[in-house]
């Protein structure tokens, strides 16, 4: 019966640990920046020069935050992007306090794609 309780008692402690340290919509943004950047460094058109005389970071926030939603599953959060045609596609996986993005290389693909640069 000790082991028992030592078994369950660990398990809710992790499982406490996860939901308090479930990433939040913010900090999901936050990792997609990066992402943003890199697509933006990467782009030919000169889309980073645009976005960075009007604003730069604050623009791009400001363009990919509606787009953006996070479904929060309580241990884990995961991060989509909104495309065109009602479909949305997975971007960031967030657990234990830490958010988990696709490859750079991989979302610069999807923006292309969806004629988003």
């Amino acid at each position: 019966m000790k082991h028992f309780l030592t078994i369950l008692l660990t398990f809710v402690i992790i499982a406490a640990a996860m939901v308090i340290t479930c990433p939040d919509k913010a900090k999901h943004l936050e990792a997609f920046d990066e992402i943003i950047d890199h697509s933006l460094n990467q782009d030919e058109t000169g889309m980073a020069a645009l976005f960075s005389a009007f604003g730069g970071k604050r623009l791009i926030h400001n363009f990919f935050d509606p787009l953006f939603h996070v479904n929060n599953y309580f241990v884990v959060s995961i991060g989509e992007i909104q495309l065109a045609e009602n479909e949305s596609k997975t971007v960031s996986v967030g657990l234990l306090g830490h958010v988990f993005t696709i490859d750079k290389e991989q979302a610069v693909q999807i923006l292309k794609e969806e004629n988003i640069l």
